[in-house]
Order: C-alpha cells, then structure tokens, then sequence
C-alpha cells in the first residue's frame, strides 16, 4: 500500500476503536476498521463463529486485520453501487475523509481513522478545484446527517 496509490492499507482497531496490539503501525496505514471479537463465518463448516479454541483448549475471540480489511472493502463496494462514476482515488478519499481521528490527524496505528460507513455513504463531494488535496481535506466537511451520528 505504501507503493501504490490505488491500495489502501488497513488497520485493526478493538471494540473501544483503540488500536489492536496485533495490528501493524506504520505511516503506511489509510485506515482502521474493527479488528477484535468479531463474529464471522465459520471456515469449517456452515453457521458463525466468534470464538476459537486456542492452545490450551479455552475459547479465544476471533481476532486480526484479515477481518478489518473486508469491513473497508465492503465500505468501497458500497459507495460505488451508490456513485458508480467515482474511479478508485475518489472511493479511497472518501473513506480516509469521512474516517473518525482520535488525534488531530493521521497516525501510524489508524491512519486518518476508523471508518464511519453512514459518513461515507451520505458524504457530499467537494466541487472540483484546482487547489492540492491536503488543502481538500482540511476544508472537507461531511453532511449534516453524517456529524450528527
């Protein structure tokens, strides 16, 4: 990701939005998404899962930045079925200026956040300048809706 403007990396952040100890940091990371206790699909047979036995036998929660980053992907899927003329660049501005800081600008653990899908998705697109995207990002502002949440 850190290569490559069309590849966003992710991070994973606990159920309190902190981030996950397991989760790589770096200036690398875009954003985060909820990477802890998470309920998902189970890998050996049908039905869900939110726990797995760990070495000892006890129940360990289902942990990792493999379930971060579909949160992000699902996000991107979902504001291109609303605005499918947005290329790549336009989706992951979005995501990074709708994301929730908990500093005063990006970081090495979360990048510019954790992602507000409801933010993202009602997110009014500034009207064309020339001016640099930093200066963008600072102006940005989301809907109305999407502050109140």
């Amino acid at each position: 990701a850190w290569f490559d403007n069309y590849v966003l990396a992710v991070g994973a952040v606990t159920p309190d939005a902190a981030p996950a100890d397991f989760s790589l940091h770096g200036p690398w990371i875009g954003v985060a998404a909820p990477g802890e206790r998470i309920t998902s699909l189970d890998a050996n047979g049908p039905g869900l899962i939110n726990a797995e036995p760990d070495r000892q036998g006890a129940l360990a929660p289902v942990n990792g930045t493999s379930f971060a980053a579909p949160f992000v992907s699902g996000l991107a899927a979902l504001i291109r079925s609303r605005n499918p003329s947005l290329n790549a660049r336009e989706v992951i501005d979005i995501i990074k200026r709708t994301a929730h800081t908990p500093e005063s600008g990006p970081n090495a653990a979360t990048g510019w956040g954790v992602i507000d899908p409801v933010a993202a998705l009602t997110y009014v697109l500034p009207a064309p300048t020339a001016e640099p995207k930093a200066t963008l990002r600072a102006r940005a502002r989301p809907t109305k809706l999407a502050s109140a949440i």
